[in-house]
C-alpha cells in the first residue's frame, strides 16, 4: 500500500530573497504534488512550538533555503 509523504518544506530566509525564490518554491511544491506528496509550507522563524508539532505527528522536514549563500 503506497502512503503519501507528509512534507513540511521550512524556508530559510535572510530576509533578502533572489529573484526567483519564491517561484521555485512553488514549482517544487507543485511537482511534489503531482507526485502524490501531501506538501505544508512554513518559515523558521514561524512559532516554533507549531513546527514542533507538525514533526510530532510525523512530518518530514525539508529546508528550503532561499537567499542564503555559501
Amino acid at each position: 500500500m503506497n502512503v503519501p509523504r507528509k512534507l513540511l518544506l521550512l524556508s530559510v530566509s535572510d530576509g533578502t530573497r533572489p529573484a526567483g525564490a519564491k517561484l521555485d518554491l512553488q514549482r517544487l511544491c507543485a511537482a511534489l504534488r503531482r507526485r502524490g506528496a501531501e506538501v505544508e509550507t512554513a518559515n523558521v522563524s514561524a512559532a516554533v512550538p507549531s513546527l514542533l508539532d507538525r514533526l510530532e505527528q510525523g512530518v518530514m522536514p525539508v529546508v528550503f533555503r532561499d537567499g542564503v549563500r555559501g
